[in-house]
């Protein structure tokens, strides 16, 4: 009797103790051109099957609850004993689309045998949401709860799942385009929930830092076209904002930057002397004109120059590394009746006044880590196989020197604030005395002594370091962070850094020494 007690507690505390313990769930994704990557889910008690697009420019997790001509099936709430509703409306706006419903709550079931209890948006109006014929009939949002609609009280499902301490607050994708044979237009991905990679990934990550936890917002610093920068201010780039958004097939533009670039593209493909008739033509450019893929697929895609877009390293702006966006990622196979091969390429870069919107455009050249507890975004080369052997793969470039960039684009603030006027009389008194505050903390730290206070010291000791920044040689191993050691916020950080606290150390041992004497 007494065993079997210690064994039902024993394996209680193990039950306990793997709960508490965040896993890591691999889930797979499929989709179709121009509808981009959706996850196959369950609702409800009994389980109803959906499909919802990932998307990380949204917060909710929404579903059809009634019929729609563009979609197959729906869920429905009558079904399900699981689900409470309230009385709340909620109503959610795409740069393309809406919809209008209520706030409900029900189980969720991922295929990998992770499951929650999580708010559900029931979808009962739409407008231009749901796309003819989608696979989908949803949508699971997986961006801070700031975007979360009616409020941020309707806690987004991912942030449900961290709660709960069922994954870690990390997530990773790899978007791998199109698969199978010539033809095909099925698009397969993975999604991995509580971790930075999936299975069959096992390169460096190169990380940039989330600049806003609303969308995963980023700072772009340039953006070439066959290895030539445009030239403009980046502030331009990222005016309201860039940010990385698995719900959007395009890469999107601010309307200046759009007009640049297709002017630089024309410029190089008129350079390259090719017969491109289809490309002539200004519909082309605006998506209005799609180009069939018969006969001369291979020059049309060697007429388009890589596309090259600059971000800073995480906690060190003063080093760039840069994706390449070869053209057969921005030149999007779709299929189409007026071609011979079935297939058209579709110009997938579009002007946007949201700002710069990173889409699968981009993530399907990488794998993608979403590390919010970290508050950064990782890139790597992807794991997925090249369509054809004639076509380019992306690549992670750098890092390199800031001063690679021409004078005039640091881009350190992105988000510039109001003007400044006329200085007032209170303002020019704070000034002064925030001046003689500095000027009397450096007499007070230039002491000997310090008076003690070995933070002071190390502050002064760390800004004169004898090594200086131009004397170090970095590498990619030095500025990238392994996927595979386990997560460490300090242990990746710059090497500047970690010189700076090998400093601070020395000057503080050396001071205590000399006080000592």
């Amino acid at each position: 009797m007494l065993f079997s007690t210690f064994l039902a507690l024993g394996l209680l505390s193990l039950e306990l103790a793997q709960a508490a313990v965040p896993g890591v769930f691999v889930e797979d994704l499929y989709g179709y051109p121009e509808q981009g990557y959706a996850i196959q889910l369950a609702v409800g008690k009994p389980r109803q099957q959906i499909s919802a697009i990932i998307d990380t420019g949204s917060s909710n997790f929404a579903v059809a609850a009634v019929k729609n001509v563009n979609i197959s099936r729906h869920f429905q709430k009558a079904s399900s004993s699981s689900a409470q509703c309230s009385s709340r409306s909620v109503e959610a706006l795409y740069q393309f689309g809406s919809w209008h419903g209520s706030v409900c709550q029900d189980e969720v079931y991922f295929g990998d045998g992770l499951a929650d209890y999580v708010y559900l948006s029931l979808i009962e109006r739409s407008q231009n949401f749901f796309i003819r014929n989608a696979s989908w009939q949803g949508i699971l949002g997986l961006a801070y709860a700031s975007l979360a609609r009616p409020d941020s009280s309707v806690t987004p499902v991912l942030d449900s799942l961290v709660a709960s301490g069922r994954i870690a607050d990390v997530f990773s994708m790899s978007l791998c385009g199109r698969v199978g044979e010539s033809g095909s237009f099925s698009y397969k991905g993975t999604l991995t929930l509580g971790h930075m990679k999936n299975a069959s990934h096992h390169s460096s990550l190169i990380f940039t830092d989330i600049v806003k936890e609303n969308f995963y917002s980023v700072v772009l610093s340039d953006i070439q076209v066959a290895g030539k920068s445009m030239g403009m201010d980046c502030q331009r780039y990222n005016t309201p904002r860039a940010f990385v958004d698995s719900g959007t097939t395009f890469l999107s533009l601010p309307p200046e930057v759009f007009v640049q670039l297709v002017a630089n593209l024309r410029t190089h493909i008129n350079k390259s002397r090719q017969a491109l008739p289809c490309v002539q033509q200004s519909k082309f450019w605006t998506g209005a004109l799609r180009c069939p893929a018969d006969d001369d697929d291979e020059a049309l895609l060697a007429a388009f120059p890589t596309i090259t877009l600059s971000l800073p390293i995480a906690n060190n702006r003063s080093f760039l590394f840069s994706l390449d966006i070869p053209s057969h990622l921005y030149l999007q196979g779709v299929p189409c009746q007026e071609a011979r091969s079935g297939m058209c390429y579709l110009f997938s870069i579009q002007e946007s006044s949201g700002g710069t919107v990173l889409g699968t455009v981009l993530m399907e050249g990488y794998h993608v880590v979403f590390d919010r507890r970290g508050k950064r975004l990782g890139f790597a080369n992807s794991p997925c196989r090249v369509e054809s052997a004639h076509l380019s793969k992306p690549h992670v470039r750098g890092p390199y020197r800031r001063d690679n960039l021409p004078p005039g684009r640091n881009c350190q603030n992105p988000h510039p604030g109001p003007p400044v006027g006329k200085p007032s009389a209170v303002n020019s008194v704070v000034v002064f005395v925030a001046v003689a505050v500095c000027i009397m903390l450096f007499v007070l730290c230039s002491w000997d002594s310090c008076f003690g206070n070995q933070r002071c010291c190390c502050k002064i000791s760390t800004r004169s370091a004898q090594v200086q920044p131009n004397e170090l040689e970095f590498t990619a191993d030095s500025l990238a962070s392994d996927v595979d050691d386990p997560y460490d916020p300090y242990s990746d950080r710059h090497p500047l850094v970690q010189m700076e606290d090998q400093v601070c150390a020395e000057d503080s041992l050396a001071s205590a020494a000399k006080t000592e004497e």
